[in-house]
């Protein structure tokens, strides 16, 4: 399974080289982002049986060309919703809400991406 941060360096991290040389049979999943994965790479393998099928849930291209020759392999295709669930939603909600309840005390809210050096404490008079 992918699951991992993408950067411009990992583009197409896992090409021709890496599929062949995963277990023949492999079953891939990608849930993290669709420049990750050669999408040439990844029909190859399908095409010679050494990976069984895909799951993706990201795209090299979004949205997909549903007419592409990989979507026609053994792929599970997603349309980059499949972390939608209500547990997820509920855990989004938890999370801001508790972060609101952090800024109105001054604290650090959580899970920051872009965290300055230094929160300002609101006023609540301003």
């Amino acid at each position: 399974m992918l699951c991992i941060n993408y950067t411009p360096d990992q583009f197409h991290m896992f090409s021709t080289e890496q599929i062949a040389a995963l277990k023949c049979g492999v079953f891939i999943v990608n849930v993290a982002r669709g420049g990750l994965l050669d999408p040439d790479a990844l029909l190859a393998g399908l095409k010679s049986g050494g990976v069984a099928g895909a799951g993706l849930d990201v795209f090299w291209e979004e949205p997909v060309d549903m007419s592409h020759p990989l979507i026609s392999e053994n792929v599970i295709a997603t349309p980059h919703f499949a972390g939608v669930t209500v547990v997820s939603y509920e855990g989004i909600a938890r999370i801001f809400v508790e972060n609101i309840r952090r800024y109105e005390s001054g604290e650090t809210p959580l899970y920051l991406a872009n965290a300055p050096d230094q929160l300002r404490k609101r006023d609540p008079e301003q």
